[in-house]
């Protein structure tokens, strides 16, 4: 990037000059589908001495504009991005950052004890049935001073809001019951989790949501995966800000801690 200061009485109220034409910025460009002004076509402003003395920075186009004193405007020239250059990093770097990263259920299941049964209300009365026992692996929520990698960018126009957007880890809750047992691990990762409904078990209409939403589904609980399974890197963080006319972006990824080897069972 570079600036070119210039007289003020080579510029009018709203960057039109003596011949007419008007100024138009990267961003600005970008937004109207038009082309940028670039440098070599400022030689009627900034002075054709110019252009003769710097003639590689001729493809550069306008950025933006600033009252440097009462008689001067400096004009702002940056070099044009391609979409290879732009999202291209000039500089990476690698740091630490504190992240609790969440629960994990890595498993689920429930066991079926013979020889010793377990007594449960049906409704009405009381019912014998086989003892059952719920396992499961779980993983428990980590904080941990976590590896990042900062990437960062530079470009002539800003990135849209799509590029800044990434998948982050959701976690859920999970809160089932299946023939006595009540099943529940608050915000972790899973996978699908199901409890299929009893025999005697039916729905009671009017209660709860209404009408009821196209996905209910009264045959079994379904507690649909999480967008993560486990621990995997993602970008924590893309944010972008104008300097002197050039977006500069910082695009950061983070980095999950090796999995413990004990976990609740």
């Amino acid at each position: 990037m570079f600036s070119v200061r210039i007289p003020q009485d080579r510029v009018g109220p709203g960057l039109v000059f003596p011949d007419g034409s008007t100024l138009l910025s990267a961003q600005s460009a970008s937004v109207e589908r038009k082309k940028p002004t670039t440098y070599k076509q400022c030689g009627w402003t900034v002075g054709r001495e110019y252009l003769q003395k710097f003639p590689a920075y001729g493809d550069y186009v306008y950025l933006k504009s600033e009252k440097s004193d009462a008689d001067h405007v400096t004009l702002y020239f940056g070099k044009p991005k391609t979409p290879a250059t732009r999202n291209k990093p000039f500089n990476t770097f690698y740091d630490t950052r504190q992240f609790t990263w969440p629960a994990v259920l890595e498993d689920l299941w429930v066991a079926k004890v013979n020889g010793f049964p377990q007594v449960v209300n049906n409704g009405t009365t009381t019912d014998t049935t086989d003892r059952l026992l719920p396992r499961y692996r779980f993983r428990p929520a980590a904080a941990y001073n976590s590896s990042i990698k900062v990437e960062q960018f530079i470009s002539d126009i800003a990135w849209p809001a799509s590029e800044l957007t990434h998948e982050q880890p959701i976690p859920t809750d999970i809160d089932g019951f299946y023939v006595g047992l009540n099943i529940g691990f608050q915000r972790c990762l899973h996978p699908q989790v199901e409890f299929p409904r009893i025999n005697s078990e039916s729905a009671v209409y009017g209660v709860g949501v209404t009408p009821a939403p196209l996905g209910r589904n009264t045959n079994k609980q379904v507690f649909p995966a999480t967008n993560f399974l486990d621990w995997a890197s993602f970008v924590i963080e893309d944010r972008q800000q104008a300097v002197n006319g050039l977006w500069i972006r910082e695009r950061v990824t983070i980095f999950p801690p090796p999995a413990p080897e004990e976990v609740i069972q």
